[in-house]
């Protein structure tokens, strides 16, 4: 479960079990067939939509999407992660960076840093290509590259151990 905030509006709430999402309350089946390396068409409710996935950034959260043409920035946000706002977790850069895992599967285009070497939060620690789309993983917080796990050019599944700090 998420919220979804498109163009800065009121967040909607998703809610996904199986091949049904709820969105705003109403449940529907929706497909989704690829028809190029970032575009999509989408089909809810009777409706076809074409969807072109222009930028997506994992650090803020936000993918661009060019919906039937109009563009939309949509911003998502966890369950948890509200949370820990909540609780007054959010946001601090005097963390110690955390191990870098990967947030989906895909190829390794390249790596920009080397064990041993000192990162600030925010600094690109690698390229992560997914669904022809290259994805720059950058450092969670300040920290020392302890391992890295991940090599140029290989393939890696969502959740496997990319770089680990100390």
């Amino acid at each position: 479960m998420f919220d979804a905030r498109v163009n800065d509006q009121e967040p909607i709430r998703v809610v996904k079990e199986n091949d049904l999402f709820e969105i705003a309350g109403k449940t529907g089946q929706t497909d989704m067939e690829r028809i190029g390396p970032d575009s999509f068409q989408l089909r809810s409710g009777g409706q076809n939509h074409k969807v072109h996935v222009v930028r997506v950034d994992l650090e803020s959260k936000q993918v661009t999407l060019k919906v039937n043409g109009k563009r939309a920035v949509v911003t998502l946000t966890s369950d948890l992660e509200k949370l820990l706002s909540n609780l007054g977790m959010h946001g601090s850069g005097s963390l110690k960076a955390a191990n870098v895992k990967a947030p989906m599967p895909g190829l390794i285009h390249s790596i920009m840093v080397q064990e041993g070497q000192s990162v600030v939060k925010g600094e690109p620690l690698l390229i992560l290509e997914a669904m022809k789309m290259e994805n720059v993983i950058k450092s969670p917080a300040d920290g020392l590259v302890n391992k890295i796990h991940a090599q140029k050019g290989s393939n890696v599944d969502k959740g496997a151990m990319l770089i680990s700090f100390g």
